[in-house]
């Protein structure tokens, strides 16, 4: 069991990086967005800069391990992104949902895709500051349920008892047309299907099964006959724990996909998703029962906690520093060069 002091100086860390990348990031994605380019390409610029980023938070966090078992349902040796990236429709994926640094994995993941990759959200997430803004930047889509509501899965701190699958459609309306336009355009999406973190994670309790999952984004991907592929990850609930301010602690994240095949051939949205949430909750309770005696992650000393601490003070507490330095500047720009087009305009009218 990895000591107190580790603990912290993991989550210091790995905390210090997200803040010294998210924040100039966050702003880098208004000016790119400032830029006189189509909306859709600042887009994908954008969401390969952070992609990247999120990788790079993941790297500097040696202790954090990301591993893929072989894809099932494809030859051997072949790698799930060999499936999407052969592809020439567009691919939706369905991942289990079991900590908040499951968007994150999967950031890192799509980035390697070489595909341009959406996903959707619970739209109580875009009011997270910064992160709410990063998602709009990036385009990711939120999902309109009924919040505020007991039971709801609209929460996006899972507290609800996952009975209410209800959508706000007059709300989701024109989400949904900005997905089509989308996926017209060759967009791919990404979908935690669960809706939440799933409940038995919530209460520490060993995995057994998956949540129900929601039929919309299995209906949308039948009339767009979407290639489906399923992903089981296992251990993002150690590496960021249920309730953890902030996460980063020493764990090992395996990943398994699974060729679900093209929902255009499904008969039933019912069905599809039926088939979907089966196939995903064997591999993710196999995958779970792998590491209950490793809950842990890799073991390290209160030494190299220390050691870890006194890095963070001479390295990234300076890094930080100009990080927001490099933001203000960036914020300036943006702020003189509105107001100057506003000059322009008003002199010009």
């Amino acid at each position: 069991m990895p000591s107190r002091i580790l603990r912290f100086a993991c989550q210091a860390w790995f905390a210090s990086w997200v803040a010294a990348l998210v924040i100039p990031i966050r702003v880098l994605g208004s000016f790119i967005h400032s830029l006189p380019i189509r909306k859709a390409n600042a887009e994908r610029l954008y969401s390969s800069i952070c992609g990247y980023a999120f990788k790079l938070c993941i790297l500097v966090c040696p202790w954090i391990q990301i591993s893929w078992k072989p894809t099932i349902g494809a030859k051997k040796g072949r790698h799930v992104m060999d499936i999407i990236n052969e592809k020439k429709g567009p691919v939706i994926c369905f991942m289990n949902h079991t900590s908040f640094i499951d968007s994150l994995i999967a950031s890192v993941v799509m980035a390697g895709s070489g595909k341009e990759f959406r996903f959707l959200m619970t739209a109580g997430l875009f009011g997270i500051p910064l992160w709410g803004e990063m998602c709009r930047l990036l385009g990711h889509f939120p999902v309109h349920s009924y919040t505020n509501k007991k039971g709801s899965i609209g929460d996006p701190l899972g507290n609800s008892n996952h009975d209410d699958f209800s959508i706000d459609k007059k709300k989701q309306a024109d989400e949904t047309k900005r997905m089509e336009e989308y996926v017209a355009r060759g967009g791919n999406l990404l979908v935690f299907p669960e809706g939440t973190i799933n409940r038995q994670i919530r209460k520490r309790q060993p995995l057994t099964s998956l949540q129900p999952f929601r039929f919309g984004s299995f209906s949308f991907g039948m009339k767009h006959k979407m290639h489906s592929i399923g992903i089981a990850a296992c251990g993002c609930h150690i590496v960021w724990p249920w309730k953890a301010i902030i996460g980063g602690l020493p764990g090992k994240i395996s990943l398994v996909a699974i060729d679900l095949g093209n929902l255009g051939n499904a008969s039933d949205k019912k069905e599809a998703s039926v088939k979907a949430h089966d196939t995903l909750e064997r591999e993710s309770v196999a995958l779970f029962s792998e590491i209950k005696e490793v809950e842990t992650g890799p073991s390290f000393s209160s030494v190299f906690g220390i050691i870890l601490l006194i890095t963070w003070v001479v390295i990234l507490l300076p890094l930080i520093t100009l990080s927001l330095a490099i933001t203000l500047i960036i914020s300036v720009f943006l702020g003189v060069t509105s107001a100057l087009r506003l000059c322009l305009k008003l002199s010009t009218s």
